[in-house]
């Protein structure tokens, strides 16, 4: 029998469980995992809930302050041997019903591309995926979701895809050396904070930008747009991508950001 007991942040069952959620991450989120990472410190965490089956501890989640009529959902986690018996639907739906009893108007969350079943989780419990918020705006490999009461699953989506984000191919450009990083993204207005994210992190894919951001400092370099997308509305997610990819390449053969000219990594033939 599951059982859902309501804590804080300090409850030593809650702290057992998200040290095995992180080491599950750590490995899922890959080279992205210190940067979400920072976005999990749990001591500020007033309301948690541990999920026990059979008096053993089973799972958690948790909800934090995001404004004041909203509660972020976070640190949702279920041991491997309890997935598949409803117990994380069971801590969702008792987060929520917790957030409504506080007096907040909707629940929010994000989750990772790496992790399909907590997305099946999520729309299957009514959540709408939302642009990107806050600390994840521009973040690919992070989803966000939103589930509001007060609105429909029709008025949500439609304010989603009212929200378009522009496509196209950007370049990251040193103003000491002239060397250049170009790449394709989904969201032009947003992939500039996730490189600086990394950079900043020392965990960026290129490990020669890397080393110059650190060498020139941060103010040496720019954020330029090289092209835009413009597709028709029918256009789906993977004509974007293809059409992006298209758009990189032909500006990669252009500029050859490789060697002295830039950071890419030149492709192998064969």
């Amino acid at each position: 029998m599951v059982s859902l007991l309501r804590a804080n942040s300090e409850h030593p069952d809650f702290i057992e469980l998200v040290r095995h959620l992180d080491a599950e991450l750590k490995v899922r989120d890959g080279d992205d995992h210190a940067f979400y990472n920072q976005f999990n410190k749990i001591d500020l965490i007033r309301h948690v809930l541990v999920a026990y089956l059979d008096q053993t501890p089973a799972g958690c989640g948790a909800i934090k302050l995001w404004d004041d009529r909203t509660m972020e959902v976070k640190r949702m986690y279920v041991v491997p041997e309890n997935r598949g018996k409803g117990i994380a639907g069971a801590i969702l739906q008792s987060l929520e019903t917790w957030a409504a009893e506080l007096g907040y108007e909707r629940c929010i969350l994000e989750t990772g591309m790496n992790q399909p079943e907590a997305i099946r989780l999520y729309q299957k419990s009514d959540y709408i995926q939302i642009p990107n918020y806050g600390q994840y705006a521009g973040i690919e490999n992070s989803v966000c979701f939103e589930k509001n009461p007060e609105m429909n699953k029709k008025e949500l989506k439609e304010q989603y895809k009212a929200i378009k984000p522009r496509i196209g191919v950007f370049q990251i450009r040193n103003t000491g050396n002239g060397k250049v990083f170009v790449e394709g993204s989904a969201n032009l207005d947003k992939i500039w904070n996730r490189h600086r994210a990394q950079l900043n992190f020392g965990d960026h894919p290129s490990a020669t930008l890397q080393q110059d951001w650190k060498t020139f400092g941060e103010n040496s370099f720019v954020f330029e747009i090289l092209g835009e997308l413009t597709l028709p509305d029918e256009a789906t997610d993977s004509d974007a991508k293809k059409e992006m990819k298209l758009l990189e390449s032909m500006y990669i053969e252009e500029l050859q950001p490789f060697g002295d000219k830039g950071y890419n990594k030149k492709p192998t033939k064969g």
